[in-house]
C-alpha cells in the first residue's frame, strides 16, 4: 500500500506542475495579445489603465506652463524644443562619461554627485543650453523609460555602481544631475525655468506622467510585467525538476524508447526502499520492467510528459515576451550611506 500511496502522491505532483505552467502561459498570452491590441492606433480601444492626465500628454501642448524646454540648434539654424520626457541618457553613456571623469588626475574616489556636477558636468555643458543627456543624444533625443531618484550628497562612484546593478542596457534614464541644464549662464533655461512655477510643471512630474501613459498602452502586461517575466524561467525549472523527479525518488530514469521500461541502477527489482548511492555504485545499469502495481512506471510516464509540456510552455512564454517586448517603464530610488533619501524634498515628491 505504501508504494501505491507514494505513486498516487507523485502523480498528483507531476500533474499539478504542468497544469500550473499551462495556466501561467495562457495568462501570458492573454496579456500579450491585449498589449498588442492596445498599441494599435484607432478609436474605441478599451485600455483605461491610463492614470488621469492633468493635461494632454503631447509634449508641445504646454500652454499655461511656466516651465521651459531645452533647445536643440541644428546646423541649418533651426531650433527644436525638447521637453523632459526626452532628456534621457543610457547606462553606457553614463559609464563612458564617468570613465572620462575618473581618468582626470584631479578625480577623487570620495567625490559626491555635487562635485561631479560642479567640476565635470557644468564645464562640459557650459554654453550649450543643454543638459549632459541631451548633449550626448543631439542627433536623436532618447525617450525616458526609467526615472532615477537619488541624493546629490551620495558618493558618485557608488551611485554609478548602483545603476550598473539595477538597470539594463536598453533602459533610458532620467537623472536630474545629467538631464537638467545645470549652468546658470542664461544661454539655456535656468534651473528654476526648467522646474516651472509649481511641482506639477516640474520635469520630474512630466517624466513620471509620461512613463505612466506609455505603460498604460501595454495594459496589464506593464503592471504585472515583473511577474510575467519570471514565467519562462520558472517553467524551465519545473521541467527540469519533473525530468529528474523519478531519478531522485526511485533511482530510475525513463527510457525514451519506451516508458514502460526503466533504467535502474544496482538492482533488477524495484522496491519502495530502493536507495540510490551515486558515489558508491560501481555496478552496471540494468534494463528492467517494473511490476504493474508498482508506481514507478506511472511516475516516470507522467514526469516525462509533464517535463516536455513545461519545457514547451517555457519556450512559448519566452517567445511571446520577445515578440511583444513589454514596456519597462518604472522608477528607481537609489539610497546611499551618506544621507537619508527622505531629506531630499524632490525625492520625497517623486516617490509619493
Amino acid at each position: 500500500a505504501a508504494p501505491l500511496m507514494l505513486g498516487v502522491a507523485a502523480v498528483g505532483v507531476v500533474l499539478v506542475c504542468p497544469l500550473t505552467t499551462a495556466l501561467a502561459v495562457v495568462a501570458t498570452a492573454v496579456l500579450a495579445v491585449r498589449s498588442l491590441l492596445c498599441r494599435l492606433p484607432g478609436p474605441g480601444k478599451d485600455c483605461k489603465q491610463s492614470p488621469p492626465q492633468r493635461r494632454p500628454s503631447a509634449e508641445g501642448d504646454l500652454e499655461g506652463s511656466a516651465a521651459r524646454p531645452q533647445v536643440l540648434r541644428g546646423e541649418d539654424g533651426q531650433c527644436q524644443e525638447v521637453w523632459p520626457p526626452h532628456w534621457g541618457i543610457t547606462l553606457a553613456q553614463c559609464r563612458e562619461f564617468f570613465a572620462e571623469c575618473r581618468a582626470d588626475p584631479r578625480w577623487r574616489s570620495t567625490n559626491s554627485v555635487y562635485t561631479l556636477v560642479e567640476e565635470y558636468i557644468k564645464p562640459r555643458t557650459a554654453g550649450s543650453g543643454m543638459g549632459l543627456a541631451l548633449m550626448c543624444n543631439q542627433a536623436s533625443p532618447l525617450e525616458v523609460n526609467l526615472m532615477v531618484s537619488h541624493a546629490w550628497s551620495e558618493n558618485a562612484e557608488e551611485f554609478i555602481k548602483a545603476l550598473e546593478l539595477s538597470v539594463s542596457k536598453n533602459d533610458v534614464l532620467f537623472i536630474c544631475a545629467f538631464s537638467l541644464y545645470q549652468c546658470q549662464d542664461h544661454v539655456g533655461p535656468t534651473i528654476a525655468e526648467q522646474l516651472g512655477a509649481g511641482a506639477a510643471d516640474s520635469p520630474f512630474r512630466r517624466v513620471l506622467e509620461h512613463v505612466g501613459a506609455a505603460g498604460a498602452r501595454d495594459a496589464a502586461l506593464w503592471r504585472w510585467g515583473a511577474y510575467v517575466r519570471i514565467i519562462p524561467g520558472a517553467s524551465a525549472l519545473i521541467a527540469l525538476t519533473l525530468l529528474f523527479f523519478p531519478v531522485i525518488t526511485a533511482g530510475c530514469v525513463p527510457n525514451f524508447a519506451t516508458l514502460q521500461e526503466m533504467i535502474c541502477c544496482g538492482s533488477t527489482k524495484l522496491s519502495a526502499s530502493h536507495d540510490l548511492n551515486w558515489g558508491a555504485f560501481r555496478g552496471k545499469w540494468h534494463t528492467v520492467r517494473p511490476d504493474a502495481l508498482h508506481p514507478t512506471r506511472e511516475l516516470a510516464a507522467f514526469s516525462f510528459f509533464g517535463s516536455l509540456a513545461c519545457a514547451a510552455g517555457a519556450l512559448i512564454a519566452q517567445g511571446l515576451l520577445w515578440a511583444v517586448r513589454p514596456y519597462r517603464g518604472r522608477m528607481l530610488v537609489v539610497p546611499n550611506r551618506q544621507c537619508d533619501i527622505y531629506t531630499r524634498l524632490w525625492c520625497v515628491y517623486e516617490i509619493f
